[in-house]
């Protein structure tokens, strides 16, 4: 029994040497080389590192040893930035932020993460200062938690299977920028009845371009490539060129849009089958005029735009000359469609309600919202299945169908043509 015991602790205490010599070696073999990579950039320019901090696991993480540099007080110099926003990219690794940016005359512009980053806008060009931490932390550990660990060797926390260097590198440097504003379009040509998409980069602080063009209005919305919009050029827009010019601040930017006519062709018609009442007018223009000029959401739609019905016969197109009883009445800036009577009316695309009511002159009316500043008009309903407020998926129904049904799409106070919405060729969907 006594030689049972003694063999029992030589064991253990072989196997506590052959942990020992292993802990050593894999201690003395873990060396600089296996931290994380350094590679992070901003606005495309590598960054230098200026410290860190990392506890790298032993053993497949029983135990960590520590790596540390003081953060130094270098600054590297990036020299002029022409990106309104400059970009931040970061190691695959990273899974926490901390950025902190300082302007000009010294006061903090902004402190937050990467991705509250993304909202940040750079009130105006000059000299800015960065400092940025970038961490991998394992799930349920904070920074603030990493910190209280120090020392060479380290107890594994265990969070993380299998085990990573956890811990961050440190960067600081200063740039200036210089952003200057420009206007790229999905098309420098359009035929009467498109619309053509609007891109803005290069805008510094936080309000949205405006833009001037005789072809109609135009709203802007944020998005992570600039501020998108889109320029109506309706069935009766003059052809030839216009100037866009768009201002973005004091800064302005003008270009080109060279419009060319088109030929909707004709509709002929003994009598008008949506002839007015002739009364209603006044109410019409009260109710629905104001919302040519209303604020509108942002962009709700993505891809194609449906057919608000199914089952339909155009009795006069968009764009076309209506003859009706021999009297030319003129282009039609929307599109009369003859429909059997208790169809369901759907959102050509997703959106909220404007309008839902009865109007003396168009019947039960729908108006949808669609962000952007583009509309869709619903006249001649004969039930009303929405209120305003309510927002609509894409081909969510919206009422019954009468016997007709007028469809008018607008970007502001200008129609454009429905159809290149259901064909999906409209610079509405440009840079999706």
């Amino acid at each position: 029994m006594k030689r049972f015991l003694i063999w029992l602790v030589g064991v253990a205490a072989g196997v506590c040497l052959f942990l020992a010599a292993a802990m050593g070696v894999s201690y003395y073999f873990t060396t600089e080389a296996r931290l994380p990579e350094q590679t992070a950039a901003f606005a495309g320019t590598e960054l230098a590192v200026n410290g860190w901090c990392w506890h790298v696991p032993l053993l497949g993480g029983a135990l960590d040893k520590s790596f540390e540099q003081a953060q130094t007080l270098t600054v590297q110099k990036l020299g002029t930035v022409s990106d309104a926003h400059p970009a931040l990219t970061v190691p695959d690794w990273t899974t926490y932020s901390e950025l902190r940016i300082t302007g000009p005359d010294g006061a903090v512009q902004f402190s937050g993460t990467l991705g509250e980053y993304a909202g940040f806008a750079y009130p105006a060009n000059g000299e800015y200062k960065a400092e940025v931490r970038l961490w991998h932390l394992a799930k349920g550990m904070t920074a603030a938690g990493f910190a209280e660990h120090t020392g060479p060797v380290l107890k594994n926390p265990g969070l993380e299977t299998p085990a990573r260097a956890t811990g961050y590198y440190s960067y600081t440097f200063r740039f200036t920028l210089a952003a200057e504003p420009a206007v790229t379009l999905s098309a420098q040509k359009a035929a009467q009845g498109a619309a053509v998409g609007i891109l803005v980069t290069g805008v510094l602080g936080t309000a949205a371009p405006s833009a001037e063009c005789a072809l109609g209005p135009v709203t802007f919305e944020k998005t992570a490539r600039g501020w998108c919009g889109y320029l109506p050029v309706a069935y009766n827009a003059e052809a030839g060129d216009h100037v866009l010019r768009v201002s973005c601040g004091e800064q302005t930017v003008e270009t080109t849009v060279r419009v060319s006519g088109r030929d909707y062709g004709t509709a002929r018609l003994d009598a008008d089958p949506g002839a007015e009442s002739g009364t209603g007018g006044e109410e019409f223009r009260n109710t629905i005029w104001p919302l040519y000029t209303a604020v509108s959401g942002a962009k709700a739609w993505a891809g194609p735009w449906l057919c608000p019905v199914q089952r339909y016969d155009v009795v006069i197109g968009y764009g076309q000359t209506r003859i009706i009883a021999g009297q030319n009445l003129g282009r039609s800036n929307s599109t009369l469609l003859a429909v059997p009577e208790g169809d369901e009316v759907c959102a050509p695309a997703g959106g909220t309600v404007a309008y839902a009511g009865y109007l003396q002159l168009t019947g039960n009316t729908v108006v949808i919202d669609h962000g952007c500043g583009v509309r869709t008009y619903l006249y001649g309903l004969q039930e009303l299945y929405v209120k305003k407020g309510d927002a609509v998926l894409q081909n969510g129904p919206v009422g019954l169908s009468g016997s007709l049904l007028t469809l008018d799409v607008k970007i502001g106070n200008k129609s454009i043509d429905p159809w290149t919405l259901f064909r999906g060729s409209s610079g509405l969907f440009w840079q999706e």
